[in-house]
C-alpha cells in the first residue's frame, strides 16, 4: 500500500501521474522538461536516477520503498530500473510532447544562449548607465550595486 497524505510538501502541484514497471533491466527518460517538474518516488525495486543540470551531473539511487527525488525543469534526468522496479512519477504539468527536451545539444545551446545574453545585457546596462555618471561617487555606487547583483545572481544559479 502506498498512501499520499500531503501532496502540499512538494515543489509542485501534481497534475499528472503515471507509473513505470519494467520487467528487465532498462534505462528510460534520459531527457529534460522545459516547464514541468517531475517527483520520481520509488515504489519497488531499485532505480538509480542520474541528474544533470549542465555544470554538475549527479547520481541518486532510489533503493527504498516511498524514497523520492522531485527534478525541476531544465534538468536533464535518466533512469535505470533494476528488474522489477517500479517508479511512481509525479508531474506538474499534464502531457506535452513540446515540453520535452530530448537532445542534450540542444539543451547545452539553450543554457549558452541564456549565460551569454545574461552577460550581454550586464555589460550593456553597465555601459549605458556609465554614460550618465558625472561622479565618483555615482561610479563607486554604480559599481558596488552591479557587484552586488552580478554575486546575487550567481548565488541563485547555483542554488
Amino acid at each position: 500500500m502506498f498512501i499520499v497524505d500531503d501532496l502540499s510538501a512538494l515543489e509542485h502541484d501534481v497534475k499528472r501521474i503515471f507509473l513505470v514497471s519494467p520487467d528487465n533491466v532498462s534505462t528510460r527518460g534520459d531527457h529534460a522538461h522545459l516547464d514541468c517538474w517531475q517527483t520520481l518516488v520509488c515504489i519497488r525495486g531499485s532505480i538509480d536516477i542520474m541528474v544533470d543540470d549542465g555544470i554538475n551531473r549527479q547520481n541518486f539511487s532510489l533503493a527504498l520503498y516511498g524514497q523520492a527525488i522531485s527534478v525541476p525543469p531544465g534538468f536533464w534526468c535518466a533512469q535505470h530500473y533494476s528488474g522489477m522496479s517500479s517508479l511512481m512519477v509525479l508531474c506538474s504539468h499534464v502531457y506535452n510532447e513540446n515540453d520535452y527536451l530530448r537532445d542534450s545539444i540542444i539543451l547545452t545551446l539553450l543554457w549558452f544562449l541564456m549565460a551569454v545574453g545574461s552577460q550581454t545585457c550586464w555589460c550593456l546596462m553597465g555601459k549605458y548607465m556609465r554614460k550618465f555618471a558625472t561622479s565618483d561617487k555615482f561610479i563607486k555606487n554604480f559599481n558596488f550595486s552591479m557587484s552586488f547583483l552580478l554575486i546575487v545572481c550567481v548565488i541563485l544559479f547555483y542554488v
